[in-house]
């Protein structure tokens, strides 16, 4: 066992740090995965046996094969999806493999990476992170998940040359530094008094498949540019993302510089697509998007054949006006409004165990919530959880963290895409549900903000009527918060300008 031996030290503290990944999540039953990476199945094997052995992990050590190019063993294949598939319920917890695994990987739970590499060898940094840049849970923005490799010194080098270049952003430290503490946040069942449902609604404005043969390009805005005046572009900034290779650029416009109108056509109804989430309707798009460049963007119809025309249309300001006119458009003909009713109730003692790693700073201990501790985007956030504490109107509140709160209310944004928007607070009074927003002075002011609070206003009003229960939406800026913070719970209500005649005028 040579090989294990010699590697013997990056090995031990890969398994230390995945104990205290194991001992964090446990809460929650989410199970991280250590991932060892060798460079031959000779190797690879020994340090199997080493794991099982030695280490404490019999029966719970994945060894997969592969051939030089890392190709998992075809006969393998099969069931070695099957336990990445159910990595979560298997007894696997450590995974040995040889190269990099390209095929059959699906794995998210990978949280350490201990690359033993040959000396004649060395694996590139970049292919190691992509091993395990998949997260746990992608979208708890709480959760700053880590992915810490565990590397032999004489490595150091690579690492640090391409730091250098500006090709990874990583941080090389002592292994006493490298991760931070996953706190966990659970409903604490001592304080159930403060548990309450919040209703689910299906119905009101809701997104369906769009009609694209009633999207009439003559009603469209044209002649937005003169076909003269634009100049031809000769440089293309292109940016590649160093994991993936993909360029940058190519995610937010979709496509690069062609002066082919075919190509260009199928480059900008594919963006078009994406943006508005129409993918399947690509070829009804396409046809309308044709007609509508040749025809009224500009004031002159433009010639597809000739690729001087062609050239001007990969213009930046160009291609945004033709996607954004498209899938405001396109975003209308997918909402219809149809009767709201409720669904079904989401109890907050329901929530699942979420886990952040937030500093102590961003976190509050609540008194009047069912939960042990919540996490804050902002001081603001906590001094209002404090005052809710001790408000005696407050029977009960909530912050609204994430997806595993099923509060998710759609609104158009400016350009008319959209979007899902997520208040902060719920709060219980013994007459009423108040959806809460936490302001600052600037976030207030964000283009977008008016629209959400149209939503959430028209939201609470749907609910109040399918439930017989009341259901308002507030907006407290920071400023207006620090000047009434003394008043009691309804009379900041009206301090901050909402009041029932203000209310029932709206409903009017």
């Amino acid at each position: 066992m040579q090989f294990a031996i010699r590697n013997k030290a990056q090995i031990d503290v890969g398994l230390k740090k995945l104990k205290e990944f194991k001992d964090e999540l446990k809460p929650s039953g989410k199970k991280p995965v250590l991932f060892v990476i060798c460079d031959v199945n000779r190797n690879a094997d020994e340090v199997g046996e080493y794991l099982e052995d030695e280490a404490g992990y019999k029966g719970k050590v994945l060894v997969i094969h592969t051939d030089t190019s890392g190709d998992i063993t075809k006969s393998d294949l099969p069931a070695l999806r099957k336990a990445a598939r159910n990595i979560d319920t298997n007894e696997y917890e450590v995974i040995v493999s040889v190269m990099m695994l390209k095929e059959g990987w699906d794995v998210r739970n990978v949280v350490v990476i201990v690359p033993l590499r040959a000396l004649k060898s060395p694996i590139l940094p970049e292919q190691i992170l992509g091993r395990g840049l998949r997260r746990i849970d992608p979208y708890n923005d709480m959760w700053n998940e880590a992915l810490i490799v565990i590397d032999h010194p004489s490595y150091r080098q690579l690492w640090d040359a391409e730091i250098k270049m500006g090709e990874l952003e990583v941080d090389i430290l002592p292994e006493s530094k490298v991760k931070e503490i996953v706190k966990s946040i659970i409903v604490d069942t001592n304080k159930l008094q403060y548990d309450f449902d919040i209703p689910i609604l299906e119905g009101g404005l809701i997104r369906r498949a769009p009609e694209i043969t009633k999207l009439d390009i003559s009603k469209l805005p044209s002649k937005l540019f003169q076909l003269s005046q634009i100049i031809i572009p000769t440089i293309m900034y292109r940016e590649k993302d160093l994991l993936t290779s993909k360029i940058i650029k190519e995610q937010e416009l979709a496509f690069d510089y062609t002066d082919n109108f075919d190509v260009y056509l199928s480059y900008m109804t594919k963006a078009i697509a994406k943006k508005a989430k129409v993918p399947t309707l690509f070829s009804e798009i396409a046809p309308k998007v044709a007609d509508y460049i040749i025809h009224f963007l500009f004031d002159v119809e433009l010639d597809p054949n000739n690729t001087d025309n062609v050239k001007k249309l990969n213009t930046p300001h160009v291609r945004e006006k033709i996607r954004e006119i498209f899938c405001s458009e396109i975003t209308k003909l997918s909402m219809t409004e149809t009767p709201a009713y409720v669904t079904r109730y989401y109890r907050l003692s329901d929530t699942p165990v979420l886990h952040t790693t937030r500093s102590e700073d961003s976190l509050y201990k609540p008194i009047k919530s069912i939960f042990n501790t919540l996490s804050a985007d902002s001081q603001y956030e906590i001094d209002f959880m404090r005052y809710l504490d001790y408000q005696g109107e407050v029977l009960a509140y909530t912050k609204v963290m994430r997806e595993d709160m099923p509060i998710h209310i759609l609104y158009y944004d400016q350009q008319g895409y959209i979007h899902y928007y997520i208040p902060d607070f719920i709060v219980k009074t013994a007459n009423c549900f108040y959806l809460i927003e936490t302001k600052g002075e600037d976030i207030g002011m964000h283009p977008n903000v008016k629209y959400k609070d149209k939503a959430a206003t028209e939201w609470c009003k749907t609910l109040s009527r399918a439930t017989n229960t009341p259901w308002k939406y507030v907006k407290i800026m920071a400023n207006d918060f620090q000047m009434n913070s003394y008043l009691r719970f309804s009379e900041l209500l009206k301090a901050v300008g909402y009041t029932q005649a203000s209310l029932d005028e709206t409903d009017a």
